[in-house]
């Protein structure tokens, strides 16, 4: 795979192919759909979260409110306007 940086990036109007490395998440071969529709040409697989408790859920979604908060707490430092 070719990763093309900013600065090696073709002219516009080139006859140059761009090619990205970033592309999503890798899917396993063996993966198990909660659904899958599809539009057109397209094939939409839906992956459901694994089974979880109560508690798991409420300590991700307190790591959110954390990180989100230490944003926030950062950039009031750095004197931008929140």
């Amino acid at each position: 795979m070719q990763i093309i940086t900013k600065k090696q990036s073709p002219v516009i109007g080139q006859n140059s192919k761009r090619i990205s490395s970033t592309r999503g998440d890798y899917m396993k071969d063996n993966q198990e759909y909660a659904a899958t529709y599809k539009f057109g040409n397209s094939t939409v697989h839906i992956v459901a979260p694994p089974p979880m408790t109560e508690k798991e859920k409420e300590n991700i979604l307190r790591g959110f409110y954390k990180k989100a908060w230490d944003i926030i707490y950062e950039a009031v430092e750095r004197g931008e306007e929140v």
